[in-house]
């Protein structure tokens, strides 16, 4: 799962695996500039993105898979 932050500065995506443990983080210009770049990382294997309405990390990890497994 990919979780964007916005600021004023840029965007960091915060990855973390099936699991819900912390697999990394990058840094981006733009939301533009990270979805291009996860799209090239990724490929096929990444879907489109989209938006959690709930507030916490697990919740929004076990949303991201459930939509995996129904892809």
């Amino acid at each position: 799962m990919l979780e964007p932050e916005e600021s004023s500065g840029g965007v960091l995506v915060y990855r973390y695996a099936a699991d819900g443990e912390f697999a990394g983080d990058d840094w981006y210009l733009s939301i533009e500039d990270a979805q291009a770049a996860t799209r090239q990382e990724f490929g096929g294997n990444l879907g489109e993105w989209q938006d959690y309405a709930g507030s916490d990390l697990n919740g929004a990890i076990a949303h991201a898979l459930a939509a995996a497994r129904t892809a």
